[in-house]
């Protein structure tokens, strides 16, 4: 391995993992629902009417319901983004009206967000899934994410090297307004990001909104805390630019995030916003995908591109490791 970069013999899964994870093998679009701790697998029926085969289709995303089916964010390529409700040995069936090129969808409630920026013109738009008729707009924007309350949207625009945080009540009751101009951060400045790119998803949570920006190698997480203090982090120089969605820690104050190692490969950390401290949980030669916190909030989920599941506490602990298990997208007690 690179150096600085730690390696871990197999481990068995621990009694202290529990619960319920979604998981999808990334190259055949295949949906799984797996047991912890023994890791059980089963697989959900892809739906007739985008099942392509191998490399036909991409699960964006998949949002569990309380009645054990699973909305599944599809999207065919060369077709319209589509959100399926599926559930195991039953069929499929749509919700809502398919979207050109949708991003990374968020729930709340009876409300699924998401913006359709995979193209140019990106926008921000809402479904009723207790109606689904139509995807209502919302906003021009990026990166959209729900406020834990579920009443207000925030997203990103993006113009001429400059990133601008906006939010927009879900009702649609008062139009947009701006929340913080990123770019314009003295803070950000002084780590030499001048010009910031959004690099994944907004997140929102109890301890306020963050976001992961980048210029070249410079990289930084900005977090805006519910008082409307902003914070910035410095996070040093990356080896490699990758997509890295930062995650709220449930009910509480940490966040979760990718990054990667001056001596090569990627480490998935934890940063408290308070102090700016942050702690490494694992790090792999080629890569992580994104990081999913546990329903406790005591553990991380995150694969490796290596093809291997990992599950680790706070400490760094690895607490279990699957091989060939897929990508983590939710996990329920």
């Amino acid at each position: 391995s690179p150096p600085g970069v730690r390696t871990r013999p197999a481990r068995q899964a621990s009694p202290e993992v529990r619960g319920t994870l979604l998981t999808v093998e990334v190259r055949f679009a295949q949906l799984f629902r797996m047991t912890l701790p023994g890791g059980r697998r089963r697989m959900f029926p892809a739906p007739g009417s985008i099942d392509g085969g191998s490399f036909g289709a991409a699960i964006v995303a998949a949002l569990p319901e309380p009645d054990g089916t699973v909305l599944v964010f599809y999207h065919p390529f060369g077709g319209a983004t589509r959100l399926f409700r599926q559930r195991l040995g039953g069929k499929s069936e749509p919700v809502g009206p398919g979207l050109p090129d949708a991003s990374e969808p968020f729930r709340v409630g009876h409300l699924v967000v998401t913006s359709t920026c995979l193209q140019a013109g990106g926008e921000v738009v809402a479904l009723d899934i207790s109606n689904p008729t139509k995807w209502r707009p919302l906003a021009a924007g990026c990166a959209p994410v729900l406020s834990p309350d579920g009443t207000m949207v925030a997203f990103a625009r993006t113009e001429r090297g400059s990133i601008d945080i906006w939010q927009v009540p879900v009702d649609g009751s008062r139009p947009p307004s701006l929340l913080f101009a990123v770019s314009s951060l003295p803070e950000l400045r002084a780590t030499g990001i001048l010009h910031p790119e959004l690099n994944g998803n907004l997140a929102w949570g109890p301890g306020g909104l963050a976001i992961q920006v980048f210029q070249s190698n410079a990289q930084a997480l900005v977090v805006r805390r519910p008082t409307g203090e902003v914070r910035v982090i410095d996070l040093g120089q990356a080896t490699a630019q990758f997509t890295s969605n930062v995650r709220w820690q449930p009910n509480g104050n940490l966040l979760a995030f990718v990054g990667s190692l001056q001596a090569g490969g990627v480490v998935l950390r934890v940063l408290d916003p308070d102090t700016g401290t942050t702690r490494v949980l694992a790090t792999d030669p080629q890569g992580f995908g994104r990081p999913l916190w546990s329903p406790d909030g005591k553990a991380v989920a995150v694969s490796s591109l290596r093809g291997e599941l990992i599950i680790t506490d706070l400490g760094g602990r690895w607490l279990s490791r699957y091989s060939s298990a897929g990508s983590p997208l939710a996990w329920t007690a």
